[in-house]
């Protein structure tokens, strides 16, 4: 399920989480940590 409530396929959130992972913008990494080549926040967000 997505924030909306909708039901998304394995496929579909795997693809966004590649996807994710790929992107390179300079602010990305001031609050994540690499584990495993996957990033993960350390910060609150809303």
């Amino acid at each position: 399920m997505n924030e909306y409530d909708e039901v998304v396929s394995y496929d579909w959130l795997m693809e966004l989480i590649e996807n994710k992972q790929k992107e390179d913008s300079l602010d990305m990494f001031e609050y994540c940590e690499n584990v495993n080549g996957y990033r993960f926040s350390d910060g609150e967000f809303s």
